[in-house]
C-alpha cells in the first residue's frame, strides 16, 4: 500500500506533539533502492499568508518569513481516478510533515495504530512538479542525497 505516487487517508493519526488524534491525508512521494521511504502529510490548517495563495503559484517560498509549502487548490483533480481535495491543503515541507526513513520505521513509529485507505493515485505531472519542490528544500536535500 505504501506505494510512490499513492494518496492515503489515515484515520485516527497519532501526532508525536500534544495534539488530539484526527484523519489525514499522507502522501508517498518516493521509495530509493535501500526500502527508503518518502511521505508527507497534508494539512488544511494554511499558514500562508492570502497574498501568496492568489499567485497562483504552487511552489510557496518566502525565507524570511520561513514559510516552504506546496499548495493543493481545492476541487483540482490531482488524482489518476479523479481524485482531489474537497478544501485548499498545502504540504508544509519542514520536518514535522515530512518523514524520510525506513518502510518498517514509518509502520512502526508514524502509523501505530492508525488505518490506511489509499484513495488514487497522484497524476505524473503532480508527483513530479511536488518531488521538485522538495528536493530544492534545504531541510531535505543533504539527508536525501545522503551527503
Amino acid at each position: 500500500m505504501l506505494e510512490p505516487r499513492s494518496i492515503l487517508y489515515i484515520t485516527d493519526y497519532e501526532f508525536e506533539e500534544q495534539v488530539a488524534r484526527r484523519n489525514k491525508y499522507l502522501i508517498v512521494l518516493h521509495f530509493a533502492h535501500d526500502q527508503t521511504i518518502l511521505v508527507s502529510l497534508t494539512t488544511s490548517k494554511i499558514h500562508v499568508p492570502q497574498a501568496m495563495l492568489n499567485s497562483g503559484k504552487t511552489c510557496l517560498r518566502d525565507e524570511q518569513n520561513n514559510i516552504h509549502s506546496y499548495f493543493f487548490e481545492a476541487t483540482k483533480v490531482i488524482g489518476e481516478n479523479g481524485f482531489n481535495f474537497l478544501v485548499d491543503t498545502c504540504i508544509d515541507i519542514n520536518k514535522s510533515q515530512v518523514f524520510l526513513g525506513t518502510r518498517r520505521t514509518f509502520r512502526q513509529n508514524t502509523l501505530k495504530q492508525a488505518l490506511l485507505y489509499k484513495k488514487d493515485f497522484f497524476t505524473r505531472p503532480f508527483i513530479t512538479i511536488y518531488f521538485i519542490v522538495f528536493l530544492k528544500a534545504d531541510t531535505f536535500r543533504k539527508e536525501f542525497n545522503g551527503n
